[in-house]
């Protein structure tokens, strides 16, 4: 709800959605509201950046749903 409000007041940054429980439904309906890309927990700090930088310089960063 909070990434499509944004949107919704032309935001246009990277959204990462990051989370426990992934599955390639919720993977699905993250990209589908919105979010560039998904992380699954646990990850290395330095994916993260990795990810986080791929985005700012406009690379896409493929969903990751496990």
């Amino acid at each position: 709800e909070i990434l499509s409000e944004l949107r919704r007041r032309k935001w246009h940054g990277p959204a990462v959605l990051i989370t426990a429980f992934t599955s390639t439904e919720l993977t699905r309906r993250a990209i589908a509201a919105g979010f560039d890309t998904v992380i699954a927990k646990p990850f290395l700090d330095h994916f993260l950046v990795d990810v986080i930088g791929r985005l700012v310089r406009g690379e896409k960063s493929p969903a990751i749903a496990s």
